[in-house]
């Protein structure tokens, strides 16, 4: 194991320097297929190469040194990562930030030893003035979820509702089902029984 994380180290170091200007890759270690490192950014033009890859070699372990990239093409790395059962690994000297951590989030397993990070998405925009007062209102906008999400936890809410609650432009309806899930008593007697009423 310290052979091969050694290996991998090597790997990441020797190809880190410069890498951003790149598309993200895949690297497959020589002396053992089961391990894959991602390097790079992850573009939404190079993901359909990087998931066929993925899908020829079928790694066990997919190591990840990435700033991020395009939310989209992470979502679809992420996705296979989680459907094939590939565990992620960021290595003690590198780093796994913005979107990436959507992939590492993906694995079966996981383990950062390195530094995962995470922000708020913000907006994709040519013209500064714009991206500034968007960049503004989204922010704006992402704290005051994680302020709901926050108070919602504290309620032990179920995932469906903050799903629901964040995908629904318009208002959703649960159904008889997600209530049963949502509802804490069966009957209005268990809410408030008719001997408290006396």
């Amino acid at each position: 194991m310290v052979l091969i994380r050694s290996a991998l180290l090597s790997m990441l170091l020797a190809f880190s320097t410069g890498f951003s200007a790149y598309a993200g890759r895949l690297i497959f270690d020589a002396n053992d297929p089961k391990w894959a490192v991602f390097l790079g950014p992850i573009k939404i033009t190079e993901i359909d190469h990087i998931l066929s890859q993925l899908e020829e070699k079928k790694p066990a372990v997919l190591a990840l040194h990435s700033y991020g990239g395009d939310v989209a093409a992470a979502l679809k790395l992420a996705s296979h990562v989680h459907k094939n059962k590939i565990k992620t690994f960021v290595a003690e000297l590198s780093f796994c930030a913005s979107a990436c951590s959507l992939v590492f989030m993906g694995g079966a397993e996981r383990l950062a030893e390195g530094i995962l990070s995470v922000h708020q998405a913000r907006p994709i925009e040519e013209n500064q003035e714009t991206l500034v007062r968007q960049d503004i209102a989204w922010s704006a906008i992402q704290s005051l979820m994680a302020e709901r999400i926050r108070l919602l936890n504290s309620f032990d809410t179920p995932v469906f509702f903050y799903e629901q609650m964040l995908d629904n432009y318009n208002s959703y309806k649960f159904t008889a089902k997600e209530l049963e899930q949502l509802n804490t008593v069966k009957t209005l007697d268990e809410l408030y029984p008719i001997n408290e009423l006396q």
